[in-house]
């Protein structure tokens, strides 16, 4: 959610509560808000039981281009994935890049593992779209898309997309709403190929959310000059 302004080397808190660590002229960037725990309930039965995380590190080449490595984790009962872990390095290049708006195109290869009632193991291709745009001081628009198919078989994929929105409601206190639909070209015998969860979250920042500006002056006598 933005690059953290003058990064120095030590962990860091950018405007919207994402941490990076930073390491010289590279960012880590500490994806908190990806890795999210699912579960829920209707009538006692459940319906949602799946842990998704995912890391990325990316270090710019030019003002546009950047390389960087990705990671994904999915743990999902109902859809019969005991774990499905994705890594590889990717390209990214910025199609619209500026203090209100980010567009970014990423393509890589990739490794998965996965159980899914049987173990596999096999290369992946990664194509990606990345887009976020500044509403307002408080509000932030984000969206993407990725396609992972296996390298052997483009029949053979996983898509997520997902859009939401931030909403600052307060110097330290946000709201993050947003939905997210996967859909897996080869689901198990007797499991969906499409998973929707509509996410929201609560979030607090020490660094906070708002550019409130310095402290203004209460009292009413004349400043005096130095």
């Amino acid at each position: 959610d933005g690059v953290p302004a003058r990064p120095t080397k030590g962990l860091l808190e950018d405007r919207m509560g994402g941490l990076w660590l930073a390491q010289e002229a590279n960012l880590v960037r500490i994806d908190l808000a990806r890795g999210i725990s699912l579960y829920g309930e209707d009538r006692g039965v459940v319906n949602s039981n799946a842990l998704r995380a995912s890391a990325n590190y990316n270090r710019l080449l030019t003002d546009r281009f950047y390389l960087g490595l990705f990671s994904d984790f999915l743990h999902d009962e109902l859809a019969d994935v005991d774990y499905r872990v994705n890594l590889g390095p990717n390209l990214g290049y910025y199609l619209i890049k500026n203090d209100t708006t980010k567009l970014a195109l990423e393509t890589g290869a990739g490794y998965l593992w996965e159980k899914q009632v049987v173990k596999d193991d096999y290369f992946t291709l990664r194509f990606a779209e990345l887009f976020e745009h500044k509403l307002s001081n408080r509000v932030k628009f984000v969206e993407s898309v990725v396609y992972q198919p296996r390298a052997e078989d483009f029949g053979d994929y996983i898509l997520t997309a997902e859009a939401g929105f931030t909403f600052a409601i307060s110097r330290h206190w946000a709201v993050k709403a947003s939905m997210r639909n996967q859909y897996d070209s080869t689901p198990a015998a007797g499991t969906r190929s499409n998973d929707l969860a509509v996410l929201a979250s609560l979030s607090y920042s020490l660094a906070g959310f708002t550019d409130e500006g310095p402290a203004k002056r209460r009292s009413l006598k004349p400043e005096k000059k130095k």
